[in-house]
């Protein structure tokens, strides 16, 4: 997506993260915070924000993955390169995975999951071979609609919601509270993996202008959707449910319009997951052709979106295997290569710089 710009890359990010905030922000948070998990994620806002910061920092000047292969080195960057490439296969399996079986076991029971994850990936393999800057500029439109629909289910639960499931918080909380920051950066590390692909989005002065817009979004509809599952069933019910915000729209009661709601919210969670799994699979497509050396990667979205329907079977067999999945695998790794590595690049750049001066 070369010609996409950092405003239309931010807003792809946000509508891409919403796949796993609908679907972790409010039980991982519920679950790791309790009642004062808005509170944690209100607090990993900052974190988001100097991750922005940094990646336009790194970005400059040719990229985030040429420049970290000016600093650590071609071979090593190379290396790294492979090892981002190998893990993004992973997470758009798991991606898909989790589609598939939110759908077959909430939404859509009946057909097989496999169905589900084929169907994806048929339209994912028709979006590579195409014009891919057409699609993210439909996903930032798509982002405005996803925002809005979900703001509105917010609003719709505000009169099922209950004060005292979000409030009082005290400073007895406060390990609970840091907690809850770990599931929403493992969501912010998707940022990191989007500029891996290239392109304008990576322009340093672009990604520092929209930053605090970004970080504004982020913060504001991951709050609405932990009060929207925990303000309502509460923190211990939230946590125990397999799609919490699917269950709170459920609850909505609107002159009997209760099936539509249900239907329009699952079209933007389905282009939530799109969003999602076609970012992942453009940058690894993206980081095979700086590995290969070829400018054309069509030819290898076949064999790409085949090893990704074989790991996404392997993964976990039901809901529970895919939520621990993420809780024991996803999250960490992710903070890890989204977080940790930009941190180590941006320490290690720097050092080389003075050493040099």
């Amino acid at each position: 997506m070369k010609k996409i710009n950092a405003r239309q890359a931010y807003l792809l990010f946000v509508l891409a993260s919403l796949s796993p905030s609908l679907r972790f922000t409010g039980k991982l948070c519920a679950a790791y915070g309790g009642s004062a998990g808005w509170v944690g994620i209100l607090l990993s806002c900052g974190a988001f924000y100097g991750l922005a910061r940094l990646l336009a920092v790194l970005c400059a000047g040719g990229g985030l993955y040429d420049r970290c292969r000016r600093i650590v080195g071609k071979p090593a960057g190379t290396a790294a390169g492979v090892v981002y490439m190998l893990w993004l296969l992973l997470l758009a399996a798991f991606t898909l995975r989790d589609f598939a079986g939110k759908l077959a076991v909430s939404f859509l029971p009946g057909p097989p999951a496999a169905f589900f994850m084929v169907t994806l990936l048929a339209v994912c393999f028709l979006i590579l071979k195409g014009n891919r800057e057409h699609f993210a500029r439909m996903a930032a439109i798509g982002c405005w609609a996803a925002v809005l629909a979900v703001a509105a289910a917010v609003l719709l639960t505000l009169p099922e919601m209950k004060i005292e499931h979000l409030w009082p918080v005290t400073h007895y909380q406060a390990g609970p509270i840091l907690r809850s920051i770990v599931p929403m950066l493992g969501v912010y590390a998707y940022l990191t993996f989007l500029l891996l692909s290239g392109g304008e989005a990576e322009k340093s002065e672009e990604l520092k202008k929209y930053a605090p817009a970004a970080t504004a979004a982020m913060g504001l509809i991951n709050i609405a959707v932990f009060a929207a599952t925990a303000g309502v069933f509460g923190p211990e019910l939230t946590q125990q449910l397999p799609a919490p915000f699917y269950m709170a729209v459920k609850s909505i009661r609107i002159f009997k319009t209760v099936q539509r709601l249900e239907s329009l919210f699952l079209i933007f969670w389905i282009l939530a997951d799109l969003a999602l799994l076609v970012l992942l699979l453009h940058t690894v497509l993206a980081l095979l052709r700086r590995t290969v050396r070829t400018e054309r990667t069509e030819m290898y979205a076949a064999p790409v979106l085949a090893g990704v329907y074989g790991l996404a079977l392997l993964i976990a067999g039901n809901i529970a295997e895919t939520e621990e999945f993420a809780r024991q695998i996803v999250i960490p790794v992710n903070i890890a290569l989204g977080f940790g590595a930009p941190v180590l690049l941006g320490i290690v750049g720097r050092g080389r710089r003075e050493m040099k001066n």
